[in-house]
């Protein structure tokens, strides 16, 4: 695939369980899929989130990746080009 939208923000509703991928399980799609634009989505506006879209941004900057992370803004339309 040349897009891929992941289901982020290692939401833990009922406890440890990831019910939603943390940063490392992001990090680890993308690696899969390298030649993939990835889009975080359903990651912001409830308590059960433990990791933020800036966190998200900041784990791809550490592995060098970036350019493929695709940030969202709540009610603005996007385009992602692939």
């Amino acid at each position: 695939p040349r897009l891929l939208l992941i289901n982020a923000g290692s939401a833990e509703p009922r406890g440890r369980f990831h019910v939603t991928m943390d940063s490392n399980d992001v990090i680890e799609a993308a690696a899969t899929f390298p030649k993939a634009r990835i889009v975080a989505i359903h990651n912001e506006g409830w308590a059960h989130f433990k990791e933020t879209a800036a966190d998200l941004v900041q784990a791809f900057a550490a592995v060098g990746v970036s350019d493929r992370l695709v940030g969202l803004e709540r009610g603005i339309a996007h385009v992602v080009e692939i």
